[in-house]
This record gives C-alpha cells, sequence and structure tokens, in this order.
C-alpha cells in the first residue's frame, strides 16, 4: 500500500490519506531530521485517485528537481522523489502510490502486516488469541482477548497504538482521521434495528443454517460450525422468556454448562463466539453490532435478541398431496418453536 523511502537509510513509512512531514516528531506523521526543516514541512494527501505534494514550508520543498510553490498542491507519482530545505541529498522517494489503507503492523515483520477489517481475529482466524474490531456504540476501535473472562482486558485503539498478540508487537495504523473512516461504513445506525433470528435445524441437527433479519434487509449466514453454540443459546433465551425470568437474566449461560452439555472445551466455545460476531459482522456489511448481539461477561454469554424462530425439520410421510406435507411441516415448525 502507499508508502515513502528515505534512500540514504532506506526505512519506508506507510501513508495516510493526509500525511505530515516536518522536523516537530510529536506532530508530523513522518519525522524529518534537520534545523532547516520547518516543524511541519510538507504534506502528502490522496485526493481523486491520486497523490498530491504540497509545500509548507520556509525553506522549500522539491519534487523531482523543481522547487514547489508554496501553498500549491503538485501531483506526485510512483517513483518520483523529493527532498526539502534544497538539501538533495536527503532524498525521499514515493514507492507506491496507490489508495491509503488501514493496516494492522507487525513490527518486527512488516511483510506480515494485514489490511485491517472491521473485524479480525489476531494472529490468525484459525487459532485466534484476540479479537480487534470497530465498536459502533463507543465509535473506537477495541481490542479483545478472546479467551479471558475479564471484561476490563478490552481495550480502546487509536492511530499508532501498539498491542502485544502472542508476544509479538503489533501497531495500529489508521490511514485517516475518525471521521473519515466513519464515511467508509462505520456509522452507527440512529437506533437499534428489531432482529429476528431464523434457525433451520435438520432432524438429526448435524444440519443448522441461520438467517437474520433487521425488518428491512435479510442476511444469510449459511451453515456453519459456530451455528451449534448459537443454537444452544437461542434456546436458553426462549426457555427463560418462557419462565419468567426477568429481562437482565434473560439468555445468559454460564460456559461451564455449555461446556458440558455440548462437548467442547470453553477455549473452543470462546473461538466459535467470535467466528461467529466476525460473520454476522462481515454479511450485514458492518451496520450489525454483533457484540451486542452475542454479549459476553465473567463465564457467562448470551444471545440478546428477542425474536427467535427455530425451525426443525420432522420426517415426512410419503404423501401424493403436495398441500398435506406443507401443513405438516409448518405444524411441526410451530410446536417446535412453542415447546423450546
Amino acid at each position: 500500500m502507499a508508502r515513502i523511502k528515505h534512500l540514504l537509510s532506506g526505512r519506508e513509512f506507510e501513508l495516510r490519506s493526509h500525511h505530515t512531514l516536518g522536523r516537530r516528531a510529536d506532530i508530523a506523521d513522518t519525522p524529518i531530521a534537520g534545523k532547516e526543516v520547518s516543524k511541519i514541512h510538507a504534506s502528502l494527501e490522496y485526493l481523486d485517485s491520486s497523490w498530491r505534494i504540497k509545500d509548507l514550508s520556509m525553506n522549500g520543498t522539491w519534487l523531482n528537481g523543481n522547487k514547489l510553490d508554496t501553498g500549491r498542491p503538485e501531483k506526485i507519482q510512483s517513483s518520483d522523489t523529493f527532498y526539502f530545505a534544497g538539501i538533495q541529498d536527503d532524498l525521499w522517494q514515493l514507492v507506491d502510490d496507490s489508495a491509503p489503507a488501514n493496516k494492522i503492523l507487525v513490527t518486527n515483520a512488516p511483510e506480515r502486516s494485514l489490511i485491517l477489517e472491521n473485524y479480525n481475529l489476531l494472529p490468525s482466524e484459525a487459532d485466534p488469541s484476540y479479537a480487534l474490531y470497530f465498536d459502533n456504540s463507543q465509535q473506537a476501535w477495541t481490542l479483545e482477548k478472546i479467551h479471558a473472562d475479564d471484561t476490563h482486558q478490552t481495550e480502546y485503539l487509536h492511530h499508532n497504538s501498539t498491542f502485544s498478540v502472542d508476544g509479538e508487537m503489533h501497531q495500529l495504523f489508521l490511514c485517516g482521521t475518525l471521521q473519515a473512516t466513519q464515511k467508509l461504513g462505520f456509522e452507527p445506525p440512529t437506533e437499534a434495528p428489531q432482529l429476528t433470528l431464523t434457525f433451520d435445524v435438520s432432524q438429526d441437527e448435524e444440519n443448522i443454517t441461520l438467517v437474520i433479519n433487521d425488518g428491512q434487509q435479510q442476511f444469510d449466514l449459511g451453515e456453519r460450525s459456530h451455528h451449534e453454540i448459537l443454537l444452544y443459546l437461542a434456546r436458553e433465551k426462549l426457555k427463560h422468556v418462557a419462565e419468567n425470568y426477568v429481562v437482565q437474566e434473560q439468555g445468559w449461560c454460564r460456559k461451564t454448562v455449555i461446556s458440558q452439555e455440548v462437548g467442547l472445551e470453553e477455549s473452543h466455545i470462546n473461538i466459535l463466539i467470535f467466528r461467529a460476531r466476525k460473520q454476522i459482522s462481515e454479511a450485514s456489511k458492518h451496520s450489525l453490532d454483533s457484540s451486542t448481539i452475542i454479549e459476553r461477561k465473567r463465564g457467562k454469554i448470551r444471545l440478546s435478541v428477542d425474536n427467535i424462530i427455530i425451525n426443525k425439520s420432522t420426517p415426512q410421510k410419503k404423501s401424493s398431496a403436495t398441500n398435506t406435507a406443507e401443513s405438516a411441516t409448518e405444524t411441526a415448525t410451530e410446536s417446535w418453536t412453542r415447546s423450546v
């Protein structure tokens, strides 16, 4: 992705959508050494699918050997070189002029850096220890330890925040401001949608599919292994409602009990829950806040949705009358929903 390179040192720097360069390391995105360099000497900005460089200094900026007019942006493309304050030997180069991107940088292994998605499982989706996701309710990037029951191990991150994953240092690189990020699709809904979760379950319960409806559109999550845990939580939620639990307690299940009843270790249950959250987030194009759909607290998890439908297929007797078979299926579905 978009990068500049300091040719003398060989160091490369990721570019933000509006990237500043200058002497003041505390305010410039890329610090430039030298007393001739201004506090904020120049900027690189991505506009209309191309990069532009602008001189903001007292002592000037040169692009491909030509001095720029102060305050006037000029287009710059891959392989173009530039330098500051007339120091021709201290040369910089735009080595990648593609669009800027949010990334998760692996400090000691830049080649393993990842494009930041709305929901990320780290270090890998196959064996995750952390979830890094954008929390709509807080309007912040959130790092949550998957195998921890202590909710205080949730941490809010910002641009350049560093964090350790399995002993390896990572850095959050955000290419723009929070406002720019929101325009990419992170704006929270004006009011929480009323969701309906519909499970279709085979007679032997080997096949479970899930569809989520938010009242305006439908998100088909297909068949996934983590739906087994969601189905368990859905049944517990419906049972608690039928038994008149207080609203605040409805649906909460101890992971130790789930582990015993479904035959999975708690650590694996945690992973399935976070995979389910990730799928919901991605399938809804991040319009649904999956962390509020599947909630966690110390030792417990629950499905917070109130509208739940469980359709369990039943063996059908052979019949020449199609309408009779359809009627039998509807009756089986209705009675199952009531009895769970």
